[in-house]
């Protein structure tokens, strides 16, 4: 699908979707833990935190926020974990500060944006 701009990602893009994920989330959580004011932080990741367990005949029948990510697998379940973790100090700071992890979904919409991506896809049978 390369003729379609679509390519897998190179380890050097990988590790900036990571770290741009990571590094202001964790520099945000230290912040947090260091204020003297209780404080709630929300911080959003993504589906991709199920990996690919819930995909196939052998798969449970969902996934909720009560599911076992641990151990999922794939690049995004990772930065997914990874992303979440980041919030730990904040969490594990003294006092009354709340984390609160949000996990959204692709929003789908004729006017552009992943489905724009998505359809030629399956258009040319890869869906």
């Amino acid at each position: 699908l390369g003729f379609l701009g679509i390519r897998p990602w190179s380890d050097s893009k990988k590790a900036l979707i990571l770290n741009s994920r990571t590094g202001p989330t964790r520099a945000i959580a230290k912040a947090v833990a260091s204020s003297s004011n209780p404080t709630t932080l929300i911080s959003a990741s993504g589906v991709g935190a199920y990996g690919d367990v819930f995909v196939g005949s052998n798969s449970p029948p969902a996934a909720d926020e009560d599911a076992d990510t641990t151990k999922t697998t794939g690049f995004l379940a990772e930065v997914s974990r990874q992303w979440e973790d980041a919030t730990s100090p904040a969490a594990a700071a003294v006092g009354e500060n709340r984390v609160i992890q949000a996990r959204f979904a692709p929003v789908l919409s004729k006017a552009g944006g992943a489905l724009q991506k998505l359809y030629p896809v399956f258009f040319f049978g890869g869906g």
